[in-house]
């Protein structure tokens, strides 16, 4: 869950918040679709790692990954497990285990119109 912390003018509104971390998301502009605007996010530490270790992995930036959680609904989970099954998918492939040639035919006659 992103944490979303406010100031007071005394300071911090919980003694937790302030191991938030900014993260800065640029995303198209609401009014144009050609300039980009900025939001900034305080999160906690642990929450920025998970971006991180998503966007080491499918070579996005922070930004494009959080950028896809909210503008597709893809949460962390949903991108950490899509992911994973990306990385089995190759994995199994490297093994050889892939569709036969007669499996990719059914496949195809399936949709070939008649």
């Amino acid at each position: 869950m992103l944490g979303f912390g406010f100031r007071r003018a005394s300071g911090w509104s919980d003694p937790v918040l302030h191991f938030f971390e900014r993260v800065f998301v640029s995303k198209p502009c609401w009014l144009c679709d050609n300039c980009l605007m900025t939001i900034e996010l305080e999160i906690t530490p642990e929450l920025q790692a998970r971006i991180d270790a998503i966007a080491a992995r499918s070579s996005l930036s922070a930004s494009e990954v959080i950028a896809d959680a909210l503008e597709n609904g893809h949460s962390l989970e949903w991108q950490e497990r899509f992911l994973d099954k990306v990385n089995a998918g190759i994995e199994a492939a490297d093994r050889g285990e892939f569709a036969s040639r007669a499996d990719i035919e059914r496949v195809l006659n399936k949709y070939r119109p008649t």
